[in-house]
């Protein structure tokens, strides 16, 4: 999985950018913002741009405390993150209020709820997606959306309460947008709190054997939950009438540090559907 933050193969190394991070390192706002006016294009460098200096200052965080408005809104714009802390833990709307720039800290507000609001309506669009199995919504979402940590956590799970995009993916039985989800496999809920279904019961649910596999090669362990009702996938498979899907999950190749929890936590109540099930003969 990509992830959001910088790594050193993904930081901008231009004679510009490293400008840019030079006037971060010590600190020398007015150095930041003749840099950022003249060089347009580093808009698009964010990654660059949330590098912190020896005090875990950011552009972001010397704007704000320098109570420059103008480099504020277009580290904003090309999306700084105004929840990184410096050394002293503070934040830059922290910063704002302590140096006394509350025209700064109420900019910073502004932005804040206005992304906020951006990214909760990007969540209920991705969750109608996944539900449709429409991937290219899917991509353009993330393309447009997933620029932080914290933004790809509220992308795909929202509020949680079950209604996350992997579990209406997986519920829904859409391959395509499943594999698209995994680009951000480490930020999924994988477990619903309210009924301790997994995203595997989804998939179980969507008897589609080909997503089974998909979501057991990422997650495995999985085949070990049970829910509220003491239900694992294997029985939940047998109590839908599956034979599709109790093939993907009992032919899927394990290893070995998995088998003996699962066949502890799957054979009772596995052998029991089995004995009531009209597809005993299957």
């Amino acid at each position: 999985m990509d992830s959001p933050e910088a790594t050193a193969s993904e930081v901008d190394d231009s004679e510009s950018m490293q400008l840019i991070r030079q006037a971060i390192l010590f600190e020398n706002i007015e150095l930041l913002i003749d840099l950022v006016k003249e060089n347009p294009w580093c808009y698009d460098r964010a990654k660059s741009l949330d590098l912190p200096n020896k005090n875990g200052k950011t552009a972001l965080l010397l704007a704000a405390e320098s109570g420059e408005g103008p480099a504020l809104q277009a580290l904003l714009q090309a999306g700084a993150d105004p929840s990184r802390r410096d050394t002293t833990g503070h934040c830059a709307l922290e910063a704002a209020h302590i140096a006394g720039h509350e025209h700064i800290a109420a900019l910073l507000i502004e932005e804040i709820q206005r992304h906020n609001d951006s990214l909760n309506e990007a969540h209920e669009r991705l969750i109608e997606a996944c539900i449709e199995g429409n991937s290219e919504t899917v991509d353009e979402i993330f393309s447009r959306h997933a620029k932080r940590k914290s933004d790809i956590d509220v992308l795909v799970n929202g509020k949680g309460h079950g209604k996350t995009a992997l579990f209406m993916a997986c519920t829904n039985g859409h391959n395509a947008v499943v594999q698209n989800l995994m680009r951000y496999k480490n930020f999924h809920v994988l477990l619903n709190e309210e009924n301790g279904d997994s995203v595997l019961h989804a998939a179980v649910s969507s008897q589609n054997p080909i997503l089974i596999t998909l979501i057991l090669e990422n997650f495995p362990f999985l085949m070990t939950k049970v829910n509220s009702d003491g239900c694992n996938c294997l029985h939940w498979a047998a109590q839908c009438g599956s034979v599709e899907a109790l093939q993907a999950l009992l032919e899927f190749e394990f290893e070995d540090t998995f088998l003996k929890e699962i066949d502890t936590v799957g054979a009772p109540p596995y052998k029991f559907v089995v004995d009531v099930n009209e597809v005993d003969s299957q």
